[in-house]
């Protein structure tokens, strides 16, 4: 018999005879009192690795910033439309419970709380009323340009309608959403948008970066305003990596054009600095961006053409963007 085979005929003796050990300590340790049994909130079904909270309560502002129940209608005072409950607000850690899935582009756009209410009408149907604040108004800007519908509706700073279904604007750092899942009537939905608004603070500036997009051939009302690549991956794809190292302070245009009848996107980032600009054009060009026509950095921004424009206008484009 081998040394090697008795050390382990020996190992294995003692590695049994503490287990063994281990089982007859365990068996006479008094045992944990048990915790009274509480009620636990609700959890999100979507909710996996962690328990995602539940909304704050019916008239809380969310942490460090101040409640926004105040911009809401009261109950009642539209038509006879009624609020069964006060307006619930969530934050950063429990967003993914009110729009799982799409989170993450609000956290794009500097979220910081969005406040939700319903309100029936006397027939049983439902008007949802989200008022999303954000840090500043062109942040609000860029998530009205991911949803504004074609025909515009006179309420904000800028503001959209789905007739009889939704209504959407932003003003000042504020996005404010109108809608319903059974028609209604549009008067309805744009008194309470009205009534939001004039309770809103007034005013508010689009991002100066719009007064570059030249003007001929530009489709009116289509520009994407962003700062983070997850938000225009959906229709320019820039390699997943974050190859232009875009952030919170890399300010974006995705417009699109239509020149002698060939369709273009001008892609339009403002850096911090030059030399970020310069390491953007470096990172666009080892993206392989499909349909890339041409790009140039000057300055502090970066530009570049996509789509099936020639050569020629798409230079042209970027020439007067750049200028």
């Amino acid at each position: 018999m081998s040394i090697h085979y008795e050390l382990s005929t020996m190992n294995y003796k003692l590695f049994s005879l503490i287990i063994v050990l281990g089982l007859i300590l365990a068996a006479c340790s008094p045992a944990a009192p048990t915790a009274p049994a509480t009620s636990a909130a609700p959890v999100s079904v979507a909710a996996t690795a962690t328990t995602v909270p539940a909304p704050l309560p019916t008239g809380t502002a969310a942490p460090n910033y101040p409640s926004l129940d105040p911009f809401f209608p009261p109950s009642g005072s539209i038509n006879n439309y009624t609020a069964p409950e006060g307006p619930r607000t969530f934050v950063h850690s429990n967003l993914f419970d009110f729009v799982d899935g799409q989170a993450d582009t609000y956290f794009a756009y500097n979220f910081q709380q969005v406040a939700v209410g319903n309100y029936m009408d006397s027939a049983g149907r439902v008007l949802h009323v989200e008022i999303w604040q954000f840090a500043d108004p062109a942040d609000a800007y860029g998530v009205y340009t991911l949803s504004r519908s074609v025909v515009t509706a006179g309420i904000g700073v800028d503001g959209s309608t789905t007739p009889e279904r939704r209504i959407a604007f932003w003003q000042d750092r504020y996005y404010v959403h109108v809608s319903c899942t059974e028609k209604l009537p549009q008067t309805d939905l744009e008194a309470f948008a009205k009534a939001v608004a004039s309770n809103l603070p007034s005013g508010g500036d689009r991002p100066a970066l719009l007064q570059r997009l030249p003007a001929d051939g530009l489709v009116a009302n289509d520009a994407v305003y962003f700062h983070l690549e997850i938000t225009i991956q959906n229709e320019i794809y820039l390699g997943g990596t974050n190859k232009l190292s875009l952030g919170p302070k890399t300010n974006g245009l995705l417009a699109h054009y239509t020149l002698a009848g060939q369709n273009a996107s001008l892609l339009l980032i403002e850096y911090p600095d030059t030399q970020a600009a310069a390491a953007g054009q470096q990172g666009l060009q080892s993206a392989q961006v499909d349909k890339l026509i041409a790009s140039r950095a000057s300055n502090n921004l970066l530009g570049a053409v996509v789509g099936t424009v020639d050569p020629a206008a798409a230079k042209g484009l970027l020439d007067q963007a750049l200028k």
